[in-house]
């Protein structure tokens, strides 16, 4: 979605403040409407994603207006523009539906950064929209726009034209079974089964039987013939999670029957063919479980022909709010509940919390403050940072890199969180940091671009807390 895509339409019966908004917008698709009338036209003949309500015109009112915008276009933003000197009719306007208002004289910073939120804001719910309803899903089986999650993305891809094992690397809650389900959808195997198993939930004395299958009558309880996991999956995709949880025994035979591509069933003599495409997976560093024995290093060097590391949320910087947005969506949903999204002060917060727990601790806080908000913003409650963690730890890489790299990686994450903290506002940000602003400039000026906010600036709030 392109900001000439983005349909404002502004609704006031004075001329010069329909010229103003003409010039502060004119990157937007601009609608204008100088009555209550003209403005229920165009309505109805187009799709408009905010409305610039003045509140006060000569015989039918804004106030009257605002009412039937939210029943009759419940999908379109309303920010109410007074010329009351107090906030009475702003408040007035906000009870009945309004997202926001303004009061006359506004500022023009103020109505840019107002406008570009609720662009990025929109584009944001149809990029998650399109993911929701498998739009492109092979392409981008993945939420996330990061260049970390989009080198995932083509890593897939590869994985999916072979049959090669691949084993992924990541930490708890990345989503190292959504990666693997990506490889199956894309590949050649999609038609047939995908199993996933959870290594670490075997037992000692079950492993065989429900990796390999059993023979009926070959222990206690073994009252008919089972197929493995292996049996189960030929054809198709094996996910093994957490295969370092298992005893080396085990992983003996695993290797085994990748390489013969044969199984024999706990209590059988024959030999059965088996052809799963094998995916394993951990959350440990692979090299040192191998250099401390708890690895067998012929498995891993048979697992990792296509080695695939998930970056932690941390490292995925945009994609944080994307994916909160994504799980508010989600909830509300769930619970008939009118989310449209997040406070600031929690936006930032998200955007600096270290996520220890990654995309499933994200998830788990956003359930919890959907279901406790009664409003149609999220704005908490949130709790102060874990005992002996600080802000900086955010920016903290989760591999070793040089100390220089790291230094001009911590100045630019530094910078880049307190030019955010003051709206986008460089100026002040290098006041604040008692510097130049060209110095500013400089630091960020390898970063993504990054949309203004023109927000009041405020203290960083602190770290939420899920449950």
């Amino acid at each position: 979605m392109s900001p000439d895509t983005f349909t404002i339409l502004t609704v006031d019966d004075e001329e010069p403040i329909r010229r103003t908004f003409k010039v502060l917008l004119k990157e937007y698709r601009l609608r204008q409407a100088s009555s209550v009338t003209e403005a229920r036209k165009i309505l109805e003949r187009e799709q408009v994603q905010l409305v610039l309500l003045d509140l006060s015109f000569p015989g039918e009112q804004g106030m009257d207006f605002l009412p039937e915008v939210r029943r009759l276009y419940p999908e379109t933003d309303v920010i109410v523009v007074t010329s009351n000197g107090s906030a009475t009719s702003g408040v007035k306007a906000l009870k009945l539906g309004a997202l926001d208002y303004m009061i006359k004289p506004f500022d023009k910073d103020e109505v840019r950064g107002k406008v570009q939120r609720l662009f990025e804001e929109e584009r944001s719910r149809r990029r998650i929209a399109a993911y929701e309803q498998g739009e492109d899903s092979e392409a981008r089986p993945l939420i996330g726009e990061s260049p970390q999650i989009e080198r995932v993305r083509q890593q897939i891809a590869k994985a999916a034209t072979s049959d090669a094992p691949v084993l992924i690397q990541g930490e708890s809650g990345t989503g190292k079974e959504l990666v693997a389900r990506a490889i199956h959808r894309q590949g050649g195997r999609r038609q047939n089964a995908f199993i996933g198993v959870n290594c670490g939930a075997f037992t000692a004395t079950l492993v065989d039987s429900e990796l390999f299958g059993h023979e009926r009558g070959s222990f206690t309880g073994a009252d008919r013939l089972r197929r493995g996991h292996f049996e189960i999956a030929s054809g198709g995709t094996l996910f093994l999670d957490e295969l370092c949880s298992l005893a080396l025994e085990a992983q003996a035979k695993i290797l085994r029957a990748i390489e013969e591509k044969t199984v024999i069933r706990v209590g059988g003599e024959k030999e059965v063919c088996v052809d799963p495409r094998i995916v394993a997976a951990t959350n440990r560093d692979v090299h040192e479980l191998v250099r401390v024995g708890k690895l067998r290093e012929d498995l891993f060097y048979r697992l990792n022909v296509i080695p695939i590391a998930i970056p932690p949320l941390r490292e995925r910087g945009k994609d944080i709010l994307l994916l909160a947005n994504h799980f508010l969506r989600r909830f509300a949903g769930k619970y008939g509940k009118d989310l449209r999204g997040f406070s600031p002060d929690l936006e930032l917060a998200l955007q600096m919390h270290a996520w220890k727990g990654n995309v499933r601790e994200l998830e788990n806080l956003v359930h919890r403050l959907a279901v406790d908000c009664d409003g149609p913003f999220l704005s908490g409650p949130v709790a102060t940072r874990p005992e002996g963690t600080s802000s900086a730890s955010a920016f903290i890489p989760s591999t070793n890199i040089p100390l220089g790299d790291a230094e001009d990686a911590f100045r630019r994450a530094y910078v880049r969180t307190i030019v955010d903290r003051f709206g986008g506002d460089a100026k002040q940000a290098a006041k604040a940091l008692d510097t130049h602003c060209a110095t500013v400039y400089r630091i960020l000026q390898n970063e993504p671009e990054r949309s203004a906010r023109h927000e009041e600036p405020r203290s960083l709030p602190p770290m939420p807390q899920a449950p």
